[in-house]
This record gives structure tokens, C-alpha cells and sequence, in this order.
């Protein structure tokens, strides 16, 4: 019994690599007007959309060949439309990491369609390297279509 123990005490203290290291996470906050507010309060929430992707790394095998882009996941999120805070790309280490320089997020956000299949909002979004958006908390704000 005494071996595993040992084994384990050796793995924890090795030092962590930056290939081994937690990235950073993405925090995102959703702002809405009064009227967007108001008109999602009773029928609708909102869809929260992350693509994750990055340019190829030297040797990368998963390359889409249209887009030039390593596509690494997907994170959708709805919930009831006050102001939100969410948190992106916590379960982005399982993703293949090694295929690109540097993960990339292109994030939308949208009504759900709840109360139909139409979207309600026109929101802001974010399109950049991970090491830029984890810098500081991000602000997306939201408005109905035509307001």
C-alpha cells in the first residue's frame, strides 16, 4: 500500500507545465435594455452560443479546409433573460488543444425562441483569442431588433 502513496506524492509535486496548466476562462457579462427586458420577461429567455476554434497548429490534423480553422467545441447556454454573468471555456481542456496556436472564441447571443422561432435580440458579440478575452470581464449588450 505504501508504493501507490509514494507514486502519487512524486506525481504532485512535479511541476506543472504551461502545456499542463488550467487556462483561463472567459467571463461574460449580459446586459439588456429596458424594452429587451421587457419584452423577453413573459415569453422567452436568452441562448448564449460559444464556438470554440483556433488557428492550426504546425502538423495539425483536424484543419476544416474551407474555413482554414480547427473547430474545438461548442458551449450553448439558455437561461431567463435579467442580466447574467457566465463563465466560458471550463470544460475547454478536453478539447483537442494541441491542434491549434492559440483557442479561439466566436460568441453569440440570441433569444431561445421560447416564444416563438424568431429572434428578439440584436446583442453585441465577441470574436478573439482566449488570452484577450480572459484578460478582463467582457460585456455583451442585448437590444430588441430595431430599437
Amino acid at each position: 500500500m505504501r508504493a501507490p502513496l509514494a507514486c502519487l506524492l512524486v506525481l504532485a509535486a512535479l511541476p506543472v507545465s504551461a502545456e499542463t496548466a488550467p487556462l483561463p476562462t472567459v467571463t461574460v457579462d449580459l446586459t439588456f435594455s429596458d424594452q429587451a427586458l421587457a419584452a423577453l420577461a413573459d415569453t422567452d429567455g436568452v441562448v448564449v452560443r460559444a464556438y470554440w476554434m483556433g488557428e492550426p497548429a504546425p502538423g495539425a490534423t483536424l484543419t476544416d479546409p474551407e474555413l482554414g480553422t480547427v473547430f474545438l467545441m461548442t458551449e450553448d447556454l439558455q437561461f431567463a433573460a435579467p442580466p447574467a454573468r457566465v463563465i466560458l471555456g471550463a470544460s475547454l481542456a478536453s478539447a483537442p488543444l494541441t491542434e491549434v496556436i492559440e483557442p479561439k472564441l466566436n460568441l453569440n447571443v440570441g433569444s431561445a425562441g421560447w416564444g416563438g422561432e424568431t429572434n428578439l435580440l440584436d446583442c453585441g458579440f465577441l470574436d478573439d483569442v482566449i488570452s484577450v478575452l480572459a484578460a478582463t470581464p467582457q460585456t455583451v449588450h442585448c437590444k430588441l431588433l430595431g430599437e
